[in-house]
């Protein structure tokens, strides 16, 4: 069609947004060919898809479209690069045509086409020292980064009871060892944005965590034991609170009134406010709090406990009722506040634990698993001082066409390396070079709710529009197009 032509052109950069069945494969293995014919050599494409499968795939398409080339007639090779580019080929490009299929295969390594694990592997493989690894590392199968990730739990775990870390022992002991474990596997996958937490100096975990408190208006220094106490003012039974319960018990006596499900609580709130000892009071804190709250913890309704001519008669103790019972709830959302920041603590310092345990275990091995190669490259590519000057460089020297395949599945820390790669072609670094450098970017936006490995449709969106702004400064060729037929 005209639009999946034009989103071929080899001189424009294309932010392609294509549904299910609109031939974005087609597009994609188009773009490729035009590139070819325009003299891009082998080297100078770098194509990016999420899984081998469609990598395989598009290598093929490509293939056979450079086999069939050769064996053309005249006639049907110049109607095929015609539909290809909406242009009649001359004699010259009829020729390259049919020498691109040797060229390819002649090229090392091929067709540069490529999930993005495995360019980042290729890429780290050759600048190894740059990246800070092992040469000849080997990368780690998911199974075996499992059990290496197991090992390293299993090492904290064991050491749990010599700990003087009582956070961490309540967690284990409120969640159980296999949530645990599901949790801090959760957290050691996204240590790329723990890192970045962390910083390289290593900040603790109770600095990290401050826009948390502030988030929740935490206090720092208070306890959940203290608040405990403060929630029912160390067992002393308020004189307006002893007044209405008084008067409960006197009035449901009278009226020959039972437990019910609506005040059930005041009768136990009746019972507990008898207690002789201030000390039996403060422990059961908890039926103290059940006078005012349900168990979901939302305020209780106080008025279909009683009547109306009970509130009436006993109007003033009621509505000091009423009061205490906000600042109940104030101080149970500050309990919770306390545990959600020990909680949130405790397993961060955990996962921060296991992770250097699991970072060292891998180094001991010459190992690396799939984050790292993914962190690793992100690293060396947006580095702005020595080494990382030096890679962009050389890569830049070779690299001048980027296209990204099933971009919807692309998550942020995989972004950063196409920005990695694609932004020196359009920041006016080097104004001697008059070559066209261009990207190339298909996926179907809907396909982004499903949040594969963290793809987020408001970063596709952004992407889009970072993209539209490099080329726009750089005063560029942009194309972005709608493929929904």
């Amino acid at each position: 069609t005209v639009d999946q032509r034009e989103a071929a052109n080899p001189e424009a950069t294309s932010w392609v947004a294509a549904s299910a069945g609109t031939g974005k494969t087609r597009v994609l293995t188009n773009r490729l060919l035009a590139l070819l014919l325009e003299g891009a050599e082998p080297r100078q494409i770098l194509a990016l898809t999420f899984t081998k499968a469609a990598a395989a795939e598009m290598a093929d398409r490509v293939s056979e479209a450079l086999e069939e080339w050769v064996t053309l007639s005249d006639e049907k090779l110049e109607q095929a690069l015609f539909q290809l580019a909406g242009n009649r080929p001359d004699q010259e490009q009829m020729a390259l045509a049919r020498r691109l299929f040797a060229r390819v295969l002649e090229a090392p390594g091929g067709l540069n086409i490529q999930t993005i694990h495995a360019f980042s592997q290729s890429l780290l493989g050759r600048f190894p020292i740059e990246a800070g690894v092992q040469p000849g590392f080997k990368v780690l199968e998911d199974s075996e980064a499992a059990a290496l990730l197991d090992s390293s739990l299993d090492r904290f775990l064991v050491g749990l009871n010599s700990l003087d870390n009582p956070p961490v022992a309540q967690v284990f002991e409120a969640m159980g060892e296999e949530a645990l474990r599901s949790i801090i596997a959760g957290l050691v996958r996204e240590r790329g944005r723990l890192d970045r937490l962390r910083g390289p100096n290593k900040l603790p975990v109770e600095e990290i965590t401050g826009p948390l408190a502030d988030l929740l208006d935490h206090v720092e220094g208070s306890t959940i034991a203290g608040l405990e106490q403060e929630l029912v003012k160390g067992g002393d039974v308020p004189g307006d609170v002893q007044a209405i319960l008084r008067s409960f018990a006197e009035w449901a006596i009278a009226k020959g009134k039972d437990r019910n499900q609506n005040n059930a609580p005041v009768f136990d709130a009746v019972a507990w406010a008898g207690l002789p000892h201030r000390e039996q009071r403060a422990a059961q804190w908890r039926v103290y709090r059940n006078l005012f709250l349900t168990g979901t913890g939302t305020p209780r309704n106080l008025q279909s406990a009683t009547t109306k001519p009970f509130r009436d008669k006993h109007s003033e103790s009621f509505e000091a009722w009423l009061v205490e019972q906000e600042r109940v709830v104030a101080v149970d959302n500050a309990i919770k506040t306390c545990r959600t920041m020990d909680v949130s603590r405790a397993l961060m310092d955990t996962a921060y634990t296991v992770l250097d345990d699991y970072e060292a275990a891998k180094a001991t091995i010459s190992r690396v698993d799939f984050d790292d190669l993914i962190l690793t490259t992100i690293n060396l590519l947006t580095a702005d001082e020595g080494a990382g000057l030096w890679v962009a460089f050389k890569l830049d020297q070779g690299l001048k066409h980027v296209l990204v395949d099933e971009a919807q599945d692309t998550n942020p820390d995989q972004w950063a390396i196409i920005r990695g790669l694609t932004k020196p072609f359009y920041d006016g670094t080097d104004v001697h070079r008059t070559d066209v450098r261009t990207s190339f970017v298909v996926g179907d936006l809907k396909q982004s709710i499903y949040g594969f490995q963290r793809a987020d449709p408001q970063v596709f969106q952004a992407m889009k529009k970072e993209f539209e702004a490099d080329v726009s400064g750089a005063d560029g060729h942009w194309i972005p197009k709608n493929l929904n037929v």
